[in-house]
């Protein structure tokens, strides 16, 4: 997410907006939302209202507006759309053929798997997301993964969504209990998604069961989070 952000303000800033307009959109950003949290939503919110109030030509705001392709830029995976951009690294590419390395040889540990422990939470946070994306991942390499690093009793919650969710679209059962008592023991919607989604999506029984689990905590989910795994689990 952060960085198709950022390779959505350079887009805008090349192909949308001139450099000078750039600058009083920051600060009309920084006005409006003074000590307020970021996130994508609100971001694009406030853009569309500053076109439309620095534009006094409708037509203008339309082109502008119609310009700005959010789904692509910010929720879709690959790089930035002119093409310019390289946010790849050593370290990311490091994770990322880890990750394939237990995928490609189910059952065996990779000679390189200890480099895993050296890494920062990041780091580890790609292996697990390229786990999670790889339709060749199977229950067997879960399994040869948690031997090596024990992610399944991970305290990291960054790990923990990606790890919980993969384990439960693939139905591995060791994750059930510790993800039960993640979705009843916080709150944070980001999280609750992650995990309800894969619940949704695993099939009628992974679907059951995380259904009980939200009756169980949903007294305390703020409103905005009952509502979204509500719609989540049908």
């Amino acid at each position: 997410m952060y960085e198709k952000g950022f390779q959505f303000l350079w887009y805008i800033e090349q192909e949308v907006l001139d450099y000078n307009i750039m600058e009083d959109f920051f600060t009309y950003y920084l006005t409006q939302e003074n000590l307020m949290s970021i996130c994508a939503f609100t971001y694009r919110h406030v853009f569309s209202n500053f076109v439309e109030q620095y534009f006094t030509d409708a037509d203008q705001v339309n082109d502008v507006l119609a310009m700005v392709n959010y789904e692509e830029w910010i929720y879709e995976m690959g790089t930035d759309p002119t093409g310019t951009l390289n946010f790849s690294n050593n370290a990311t590419q490091a994770a990322v053929d880890l990750a394939n390395a237990f995928v490609a040889n189910p059952g065996t540990t990779p000679s390189n798997a200890a480099d895993y422990n050296t890494w920062p939470s990041n780091q580890q946070v790609v292996f697990h997301q390229t786990l999670l994306w790889n339709p060749d991942t199977t229950t067997t390499v879960m399994t040869t993964v948690d031997a090596s690093y024990n992610c399944t009793g991970t305290n990291d919650p960054e790990i923990k969504e990606r790890w919980f969710s993969l384990g439960i679209y693939l139905n591995y059962s060791p994750v059930f209990t510790p993800a039960q008592t993640w979705v009843t023991t916080m709150g944070r919607t980001k999280y609750l998604n992650a995990i309800y989604q894969a619940c949704a999506e695993s099939g009628v029984s992974q679907r059951n069961t995380c259904i009980g689990w939200y009756n169980t905590a949903k007294c305390w989910y703020t409103p905005i989070s009952r509502q979204l795994v509500a719609e989540l689990l049908g």
